[in-house]
């Protein structure tokens, strides 16, 4: 699951944020009741002792997204926090394409604020770092704003953690529900294992519905080889299998469960419209398993001592 990334800003950060002058900031804290709490620098005796300040710091992200709600300062706060997004009737927007990036794989939507770059990924910080390397290109190839995954659901759909290239260190929540109203159509979601380049780049508006199998974990895969070397032993090959088609198993109920939960939330009233972009293959599933406990406790005593390895001799 994601995690906000941010950064302490001092004073004079605040101030340049805000596009205020300096000193400026004091008027404010002393108006604004509801300005993020900062807090002093802990100095130690090293620092006391050569003569430096202990300056004030404040939530870089707290802030941004506090100058977003006030009126004041919302065109220089967080994009998609904009109250005035709520009140404004936006063109429909334009799917732009599929995007591999450095922090996986993304699509790439034209809206009236600009282009939303979404990352289908829970990778921390990814929203941040892709933010940070379109705004060292130039115009940051239209996008204004990055969005990742945060791995739950938020209030209109799966949680967002945004960052604008304009200040891409200071990640913030957004709402999915902003996002397709910006975009004018519903969003395509992945399961997470099935969040890979070679499936969402499939995707686009109207294709059908991808259908992908899950790439088997280390753990299966070894199992799986495990069990080759052991064909004069059926115990022990059975129970290597066994155990690897219910590890595979387990891994298809979570995309299904995954499926099921944001699904029904995207045709829900409280959610915004959401379109399931993949599913795992029903054909052959699940896995077969074996009913007979007997076999597969002796096939586990036989493989333990060789800790799955090949045997010497049948």
């Amino acid at each position: 699951m994601g995690v906000l990334h941010s950064v302490d800003l001092r004073k004079h950060e605040v101030e340049a944020l805000l596009h205020l002058a300096q000193g400026e900031l004091d008027h404010l804290l002393e108006e604004a009741d509801d300005f993020p709490p900062g807090e002093r620098e802990h100095l130690d005796a090293f620092q006391r002792a050569r003569g430096e300040k202990a300056h004030w710091r404040w939530d870089g992200s707290a802030v941004y997204v506090w100058a977003a709600t006030h009126h004041r300062f919302c065109d220089h706060g967080a994009v998609l926090l904009n109250p005035a997004l709520k009140a404004r009737t936006f063109a429909p927007g334009k799917w732009i394409g599929f995007q591999p990036t450095s922090q996986g794989p993304a699509t790439d939507w034209e809206t009236d604020l600009g282009v939303i770059r979404i990352l289908h990924t829970t990778r921390r910080a990814a929203a941040a770092a892709m933010a940070e390397e379109l705004s060292e290109v130039a115009d940051a190839q239209g996008v204004v704003t990055v969005c990742s995954l945060f791995g739950d659901i938020g209030a209109t759909g799966p949680a967002l953690i945004a960052a604008d290239t304009a200040q891409p260190q200071l990640e913030y929540e957004a709402q999915w529900g902003t996002v397709t109203k910006l975009v004018g159509q519903r969003l395509p979601w992945w399961p997470g294992l099935l969040r890979r380049a070679d499936v969402i780049s499939q995707w686009s508006p109207g294709a059908p519905v991808t259908i992908a199998e899950l790439l088997p974990e280390e753990e299966e895969t070894s199992l799986r080889e495990a069990a080759g070397p052991w064909r004069s032993f059926p115990e022990v090959q059975t129970a290597l299998t066994d155990l690897a088609n219910s590890l595979h198993n387990q891994r298809v109920d979570s995309v299904n469960s995954d499926t099921r939960i944001f699904g029904e939330y995207g045709t829900s009233p409280d959610g915004a419209p959401l379109l399931i972009a993949a599913h795992h293959p029903t054909e052959g599933y699940p896995l077969p398993r074996t009913d007979d406990r007997d076999l597969l406790t002796r096939g586990c005593r036989l493989s333990r001592p060789a800790s799955f390895s090949k045997p010497m001799s049948p």
